[in-house]
């Protein structure tokens, strides 16, 4: 089965999609709970730039989202979007992320101009928050805040802060360690 005539997805998906979030939901409180108890690995910025290499912090990220695919997160994205609400201004929004190499050129080339301590990044329209982990684990910002109006990517956000308080903060070099990470929902 595909969509209802109300653009929402029909019984049987949502039945099967409710069915992979008890089984993803598992697996996060699983990893989250062996996180806890295992000794933690300790990352090492970079001597000279003093962030963590890029392909390290690349590897973290993509770790972090191996249960939150692509196809997923597209998925809550079009569901809220099709749906039929015409009170609703979000068929306006459009779904798309930065390449986490795309963010590495982006802190390279203005890493200079960003402060070493204190400062606070923050990302409108977050998703589910790639670009928030990215910066999180690229520069060493006090705080990083992701904002986000869709509940269904908001959802699946606070799943992987939780992935990443859990099995990422603990491991990065405390100069590297964003003091906190809030994804947060807004009003559409």
């Amino acid at each position: 089965g595909g969509d209802d005539d109300d653009g929402r997805p029909a019984p049987e998906v949502l039945a099967s999609r409710a069915a992979a979030d008890i089984i993803r939901g598992a697996a996060v409180q699983s990893r989250v709970a062996a996180a806890e108890g295992a000794p933690i690995p300790v990352e090492v910025p970079d001597p000279h730039s003093g962030t963590l290499p890029a392909r390290r912090a690349m590897m973290l990220c993509e770790d972090l989202f191996r249960h939150h695919s692509g196809a997923l997160i597209r998925e809550r994205c079009r569901d809220e979007v099709f749906a039929k609400d015409e009170g609703s201004s979000i068929r306006d929004l459009v779904y798309g992320e930065f390449s986490f190499l795309s963010l590495v050129a982006f802190f390279k080339k203005y890493r200079g101009l960003i402060p070493r301590s204190g400062a606070v990044c923050y990302d409108l329209g977050s998703g589910v928050g790639r670009p928030v982990f990215a910066a999180a684990t690229l520069h060493p910002f006090a705080k990083v805040v992701g904002l986000e109006c869709l509940s269904g990517l908001h959802a699946l956000g606070t799943e992987l802060a939780q992935l990443y308080d859990a099995e990422v903060a603990p491991s990065i070099a405390a100069a590297m360690r964003a003091a906190s990470i809030t994804l947060a929902p807004t009003m559409a």
